[in-house]
């Protein structure tokens, strides 16, 4: 949990491994123990280089590659985020939007700050 907001059923929680928002009910959390706080951070900021992603796209590259191994390729650092390309089977991620974008030019609309989490193993 990054945030938390409390609400009427629960708290809102920001998991940091997926990037989502959940409303979770207060009997489902638990208290970190010290022990757990005093661990290094586990991942870093990235964001896909050259390309700003619609949720859809996000989506689409989720689905299309959630389970595959991906090569990555730091491109620069900018601040604390590290801007990538990402590979699958030597093709570019990028690449692969960019041809859907062809196919589908009019159901595509520009997103600002695409930044994700990742970890590091």
């Amino acid at each position: 949990m990054k945030n938390s907001l409390f609400l009427e059923n629960g708290f809102r929680v920001y998991f940091v491994d997926f990037g989502n928002e959940e409303v979770v009910s207060s009997n489902h959390l638990s208290e970190c123990p010290d022990i757990l706080k005093n661990i290094p951070w586990q991942s870093v900021q990235i964001k896909l280089a050259n390309i700003k992603l619609t949720d859809d796209e996000r989506y689409i590259l989720l689905r299309d590659f959630e389970t595959d191994r991906l090569e990555m390729k730091i491109i620069q650092k900018n601040q604390n985020i590290y801007l990538v390309d990402l590979l699958h089977n030597g093709k570019s991620l990028v690449e692969h939007i960019l041809e859907l974008r062809k196919k589908q030019p009019s159901q595509i609309t520009p997103v600002i700050n695409e930044v994700c989490f990742v970890s590091i193993q």
